[in-house]
């Protein structure tokens, strides 16, 4: 995708828009409050009803993000998933 990381932060900052990031995503919501850093919550759902619970372990903008899975509805989405080295926000 050519965009600018402004743009794709932008995009990524509001949660149902991820979906035109990342087309496995259906929907995206925040549910702790949308403070945008290391520590915040989001549900996702994906393509064929799995949804996961992440938190944010890295909220850079401009530069990087990343989330772990907290929880997920889908066993082998659980089994392959590693956990968060120290536990997510570590």
């Amino acid at each position: 995708m050519d965009v600018s990381a402004g743009q794709r932060f932008a995009v990524l900052e509001d949660g149902p828009s991820s979906s035109k990031w990342v087309p496995v995503i259906r929907h995206a919501e925040w549910t702790s409050p949308k403070r945008l850093a290391q520590g915040t919550a989001r549900t996702v759902t994906l393509m064929g009803g799995i949804r996961l619970d992440e938190v944010s372990w890295a909220w850079e903008p401009q530069r990087r993000i990343g989330f772990c899975v907290t929880r997920t509805n889908n066993l082998r989405w659980r089994m392959a998933t590693p956990t968060c080295p120290g536990g997510c926000g570590a």
